[in-house]
């Protein structure tokens, strides 16, 4: 007979069509694929038999071990392709469309493209790419130094000192965190964290993954690529630009911490995206974020509303810090130049988080992953709300009330500075290490220590 406990843990893991029972047409479809319910069906187990346990142990299920959050089907893997990469392209196409410079994932580029050229070089400073890419070049015509394995393992490093948190145990554990993005696949980077998956009504509709979402997953949240590994994901599934959806998933968050134990409620929101003024809905986004931060949850977005001290409860203005040298140490400060994100920010209050050059999980199978050299504030914002985890845990642990506006007061004082392209003061880049080491020695002094 199939082990009841096995059967149940899928049962629950699938979004039904009434009351959390698999209806008859569900059973049947699940059969074509193979899983659990392909053993139920080599057993002989009827369908009548299996709704019948399902009913008992629904009923039997202790009542505190429901969490506030639901683990739907994803969708399928990605299935679209990236241009393939042809020929070099000069310095004037790459500036005019640089985040849409990626090669095909999987497939290596013709072995007759010669990189090694001062085109080359910069194209391959803003080219996306994987393992496969430059598998058939010939070394010559590669840049001098450049490893591209060894640029795809070092872009798995968060940067801005995190190693040395993790270290000291500060990995997001026990913290529950959110992204709203585009729909993603169950990735290996993530299969540790995630432990709710929320479709969004027009986000149902999409049939596939998409790889803006599955980076920003990974980064706050992945096993080898986030800031705050060991936090507990929750993901919410939009459709795209879909601002309805961004609206629901935002409502969402609140229904489920009005309910949720306080070890379950979602304490930190990535949005990779945000509302412009003259967008439908944003007054009632404005509210929402307001509502998050009154609950003290960290909202980070990549729009205007991060400077709006009537919502966060202060201004929070942030950049990106990209590397010089790609193969560089990711937590050497002076491989780094500041990368403004929001017009003229004010760098005594500018925080600055590792954004380019990073390694990220691909939506193409929940194994693979793929170098992003551009920076983005897209990256940025998983990043920041990584850390920011981290720096919670800490708190947490140390007995410290820390709130958005304290992170960033603490983060500015224990900050490295750090320079534009033009060699002027920018900002802090935020270090990890000496802010949990701050924050650490606030818990001592409260306790007298």
């Amino acid at each position: 007979m199939v082990d009841i406990n096995k059967i149940q843990e899928y049962f629950f893991k699938i979004e039904s069509s009434k009351d959390g029972i698999l209806q008859k047409d569900e059973v049947l479809n699940a059969q074509k694929e193979n899983t659990i319910f392909s053993q139920i069906i080599k057993e002989n187990m009827d369908y009548e038999t299996f709704y019948n346990l399902a009913l008992e142990h629904d009923k039997n299920k202790p009542q505190n071990q429901e969490k506030p959050y639901k683990l739907e089907t994803p969708p399928a893997p990605q299935d679209w392709e990236w241009d393939e990469v042809s020929r070099v392209l000069t310095k004037e196409e790459v500036d005019n469309d640089r985040f849409n410079i990626k090669s095909r994932e999987g497939e290596a580029v013709s072995s007759d493209i010669n990189f090694n050229s001062e085109d080359g070089k910069y194209m391959i400073k803003h080219l996306s790419f994987d393992s496969e890419t430059f598998k058939n070049t010939k070394p010559e015509n590669l840049p001098p130094n450049f490893e591209p394995d060894k640029v795809l393992e070092l872009g798995k490093h968060v940067g801005n000192n995190m190693n040395k948190v993790h270290d000291k145990g500060y990995t997001g554990r026990n913290i529950t965190v959110a992204v709203v993005d585009t729909p993603i696949i169950f990735h290996d980077d993530i299969k540790s964290s995630l432990v709710g998956y929320e479709v969004m009504e027009e986000a149902s509709s999409y049939p596939y993954a998409d790889f803006h979402g599955q980076a920003t997953a990974g980064l706050l949240a992945g096993d080898e690529t986030g800031a705050a590994p060991d936090s507990n994901l929750v993901y919410f599934a939009k459709g795209g630009n879909n601002e309805k959806d961004g609206l629901q998933a935002l409502r969402r968050i609140i229904e489920i911490n009005k309910k949720a134990k306080p070890e379950d409620k979602i304490r930190v929101v990535s949005l990779s995206w945000g509302f412009d003024e003259d967008m439908p809905g944003y007054d009632e986004f404005r509210n929402l974020l307001k509502e998050l931060y009154n609950d003290n949850v960290f909202v980070v977005t990549a729009d205007l509303n991060m400077l709006d001290s009537e919502i966060t409860g202060a201004e929070m203005p942030y950049g990106g810090i990209a590397k010089k040298e790609q193969a560089g140490n990711p937590d050497d400060f002076s491989n780094y130049i500041a990368i403004d994100m929001f017009g003229s920010p004010n760098p005594e209050k500018t925080l600055y988080f590792a954004s380019g050059d990073r390694t990220v999980a691909s939506a193409r199978n929940n194994k693979s992953f793929r170098h992003d050299s551009q920076h983005s504030t897209s990256w940025t914002v998983p990043t920041i709300a990584g850390i920011y985890t981290c720096a919670l845990q800490c708190a947490d642990e140390n007995g410290i009330k820390l709130t958005p506006a304290k992170f960033w007061e603490y983060a500015l004082k224990t900050g490295q500075e750090i320079y534009d392209a033009n060699g002027d003061y920018a900002g802090k880049a935020v270090d990890g290490e000496a802010l949990v080491d701050y924050i650490e020695n606030l818990g001592a002094n409260s306790f007298g220590i």
